[in-house]
């Protein structure tokens, strides 16, 4: 990471806490920045974002989404 993707993940990381994804079951949350998640998914296994509008849960699975966009 570079010096700016650190000091951004240090202020939205957060320890993994487990989320649903209406339809797919649970997740784990990592990250939290405004109205966006940044959790693990285990079918593609990799990190992706979304939307969320109520705390502990995920407003819906986009598979495919790159983290690379996510920051």
């Amino acid at each position: 990471m570079s010096f700016g993707q650190r000091k951004l993940w240090e202020m939205i990381k957060r320890l993994p806490e487990e989320w649903e994804v209406p339809g797919y079951g649970l997740c784990w949350v990592v990250a939290l920045m405004g109205n966006k998640v940044i959790f693990y998914d285990h079918f593609e296994e990799g990190f992706v974002r979304s939307s969320w509008s109520q705390y502990g849960v995920v407003d819906r699975y986009q598979s495919g989404d790159d983290l690379g966009t996510a920051v």
